[in-house]
Protein backbone atom coordinates (compact mmCIF):
# COMPACT_ATOMS: atom_id res chain seq x y z
CA UNK A 1 0.00 0.00 0.00
CA UNK A 2 2.98 2.35 0.41
CA UNK A 3 4.04 3.84 -2.61
CA UNK A 4 7.20 2.91 -4.31
CA UNK A 5 9.81 6.24 -4.79
CA UNK A 6 9.28 8.33 -7.38
CA UNK A 7 12.01 6.64 -9.71
CA UNK A 8 12.30 3.37 -10.91
CA UNK A 9 16.18 3.42 -10.75
CA UNK A 10 18.29 2.16 -7.98
CA UNK A 11 21.81 3.08 -6.98
CA UNK A 12 24.01 0.63 -8.29
CA UNK A 13 27.37 -0.04 -6.27
CA UNK A 14 30.00 1.61 -7.88
CA UNK A 15 32.47 -1.51 -7.65
CA UNK A 16 32.14 -4.02 -10.09
CA UNK A 17 30.05 -6.94 -8.76
CA UNK A 18 31.64 -10.47 -8.29
CA UNK A 19 30.73 -13.03 -11.15
CA UNK A 20 28.76 -16.14 -9.72
CA UNK A 21 29.14 -19.61 -11.58
CA UNK A 22 26.34 -20.23 -13.96
CA UNK A 23 22.91 -19.81 -12.47
CA UNK A 24 19.16 -20.22 -13.53
CA UNK A 25 17.99 -16.96 -14.44
CA UNK A 26 14.16 -16.27 -12.21
CA UNK A 27 11.36 -13.78 -11.94
CA UNK A 28 8.14 -13.34 -10.41
CA UNK A 29 5.69 -10.79 -11.11
CA UNK A 30 2.81 -9.17 -9.30
CA UNK A 31 0.20 -6.61 -11.01
CA UNK A 32 -1.94 -4.53 -8.81
CA UNK A 33 -4.28 -1.88 -9.30
CA UNK A 34 -3.42 1.60 -7.64
CA UNK A 35 -5.26 5.05 -7.96
CA UNK A 36 -2.89 6.26 -10.53
CA UNK A 37 -3.18 2.72 -12.43
CA UNK A 38 -1.37 -0.36 -12.86
CA UNK A 39 1.86 -1.55 -11.34
CA UNK A 40 3.91 -4.36 -11.64
CA UNK A 41 6.12 -5.51 -8.89
CA UNK A 42 8.83 -8.28 -9.08
CA UNK A 43 11.58 -10.24 -8.20
CA UNK A 44 14.54 -11.80 -9.62
CA UNK A 45 17.86 -13.22 -9.33
CA UNK A 46 19.62 -11.11 -11.87
CA UNK A 47 22.29 -8.36 -9.93
CA UNK A 48 21.63 -5.54 -8.51
CA UNK A 49 21.70 -2.75 -10.94
CA UNK A 50 20.49 -4.68 -13.80
CA UNK A 51 18.13 -2.34 -15.98
CA UNK A 52 15.16 -3.78 -17.74
CA UNK A 53 12.55 -2.95 -19.87
CA UNK A 54 8.71 -3.93 -18.71
CA UNK A 55 6.13 -3.76 -21.85
CA UNK A 56 2.27 -3.95 -21.19
CA UNK A 57 1.26 -5.47 -24.83
CA UNK A 58 -1.77 -6.66 -26.23
CA UNK A 59 -1.54 -10.71 -27.65
CA UNK A 60 -1.33 -9.67 -31.36
CA UNK A 61 2.27 -8.08 -30.16
CA UNK A 62 1.08 -4.17 -29.88
CA UNK A 63 2.86 -2.88 -27.15
CA UNK A 64 0.21 -0.26 -25.62
CA UNK A 65 3.33 1.00 -22.77
CA UNK A 66 6.34 0.73 -21.20
CA UNK A 67 8.71 1.44 -18.64
CA UNK A 68 12.22 1.24 -17.45
CA UNK A 69 13.27 -0.91 -14.05
CA UNK A 70 16.68 -1.44 -12.79
CA UNK A 71 17.05 -4.44 -10.18
CA UNK A 72 17.52 -3.30 -6.50
CA UNK A 73 17.75 -4.39 -3.33
CA UNK A 74 16.54 -8.42 -2.93
CA UNK A 75 16.23 -8.60 -6.44
CA UNK A 76 13.50 -6.01 -5.95
CA UNK A 77 11.44 -3.72 -9.12
CA UNK A 78 8.74 -2.39 -10.32
CA UNK A 79 7.35 -0.34 -13.52
CA UNK A 80 4.69 2.09 -14.12
CA UNK A 81 2.19 2.86 -13.07
CA UNK A 82 0.20 2.53 -16.52
CA UNK A 83 -2.86 4.81 -16.41
CA UNK A 84 -5.13 6.29 -19.30
CA UNK A 85 -6.83 9.32 -18.23
CA UNK A 86 -8.97 8.01 -15.92
CA UNK A 87 -6.17 6.01 -14.15
CA UNK A 88 -6.74 2.63 -14.86
CA UNK A 89 -5.59 0.10 -17.25
CA UNK A 90 -8.81 -1.01 -19.06
CA UNK A 91 -10.02 -4.52 -19.00
CA UNK A 92 -8.92 -7.29 -21.69
CA UNK A 93 -5.79 -9.11 -21.92
CA UNK A 94 -2.49 -8.22 -21.78
CA UNK A 95 1.04 -9.82 -22.01
CA UNK A 96 3.44 -8.27 -19.55
CA UNK A 97 6.77 -8.35 -21.52
CA UNK A 98 10.00 -7.86 -18.77
CA UNK A 99 13.57 -7.95 -21.07
CA UNK A 100 16.75 -7.45 -19.27
CA UNK A 101 18.82 -5.98 -22.18
CA UNK A 102 22.02 -7.00 -23.93
CA UNK A 103 24.87 -7.41 -21.65
CA UNK A 104 26.88 -5.01 -23.53
CA UNK A 105 24.19 -2.01 -22.36
CA UNK A 106 23.92 -2.94 -18.93
CA UNK A 107 26.24 -0.37 -16.52
CA UNK A 108 29.50 -1.31 -16.72
CA UNK A 109 29.78 -2.16 -12.74
CA UNK A 110 27.12 -5.20 -13.75
CA UNK A 111 28.75 -6.94 -16.65
CA UNK A 112 31.56 -8.80 -14.67
CA UNK A 113 28.18 -10.74 -12.64
CA UNK A 114 26.23 -11.29 -15.95
CA UNK A 115 28.89 -12.19 -17.90
CA UNK A 116 29.50 -11.47 -22.00
CA UNK A 117 26.48 -12.24 -23.96
CA UNK A 118 24.66 -13.25 -19.96
CA UNK A 119 27.25 -16.20 -19.56
CA UNK A 120 26.71 -16.56 -16.17
CA UNK A 121 22.71 -16.84 -16.05
CA UNK A 122 21.04 -20.15 -18.18
CA UNK A 123 17.66 -21.08 -18.77
CA UNK A 124 14.33 -20.73 -20.16
CA UNK A 125 14.50 -16.91 -19.58
CA UNK A 126 17.75 -16.58 -21.58
CA UNK A 127 17.04 -16.24 -25.33
CA UNK A 128 19.38 -16.25 -27.97
CA UNK A 129 16.67 -15.10 -30.57
CA UNK A 130 18.06 -11.66 -30.48
CA UNK A 131 19.19 -9.88 -33.85
CA UNK A 132 21.76 -7.90 -31.21
CA UNK A 133 22.88 -10.56 -28.90
CA UNK A 134 20.80 -12.66 -26.21
CA UNK A 135 18.53 -11.36 -23.41
CA UNK A 136 16.84 -12.54 -20.28
CA UNK A 137 13.23 -12.31 -20.93
CA UNK A 138 9.71 -13.18 -19.71
CA UNK A 139 5.95 -12.78 -20.98
CA UNK A 140 3.19 -13.07 -18.77
CA UNK A 141 -0.30 -13.79 -20.38
CA UNK A 142 -3.30 -11.68 -17.43
CA UNK A 143 -6.55 -11.11 -17.97
CA UNK A 144 -7.31 -7.59 -16.25
CA UNK A 145 -10.27 -7.26 -15.25
CA UNK A 146 -10.19 -3.51 -12.99
CA UNK A 147 -13.04 -4.74 -10.29
CA UNK A 148 -10.41 -7.39 -9.24
CA UNK A 149 -7.89 -4.65 -8.88
CA UNK A 150 -8.05 -4.11 -5.31
CA UNK A 151 -6.40 -7.11 -4.71
CA UNK A 152 -2.93 -8.09 -5.96
CA UNK A 153 -2.83 -10.23 -8.98
CA UNK A 154 0.15 -12.53 -8.69
CA UNK A 155 1.40 -13.63 -12.48
CA UNK A 156 2.62 -17.15 -12.94
CA UNK A 157 6.45 -17.30 -11.49
CA UNK A 158 8.71 -18.40 -14.06
CA UNK A 159 11.04 -20.63 -11.38
CA UNK A 160 12.79 -23.98 -12.69
CA UNK A 161 12.66 -26.99 -10.13
CA UNK A 162 14.63 -26.66 -6.65
CA UNK A 163 15.33 -22.59 -7.38
CA UNK A 164 14.80 -20.20 -5.03
CA UNK A 165 13.76 -16.84 -5.34
CA UNK A 166 15.90 -13.71 -3.22
CA UNK A 167 14.67 -14.06 0.12
CA UNK A 168 12.84 -10.95 0.69
CA UNK A 169 9.47 -10.46 -0.43
CA UNK A 170 7.83 -8.14 -2.84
Amino acid sequence: SSSPQATTAAEAPSAPLTPKPPQIAVMALTAIQREDGMLILGRTNLPFGTQMLVNIEKPNGATLAQDNATVGEFGRFYAGPYATEDAKVPDGRYIIHVVAAIADVQPDNVKPAIGKDWANFLGPLKSTDGVIGPVIESKWPINWVNASGQRPIPLSTVLPAGEKMPHADV
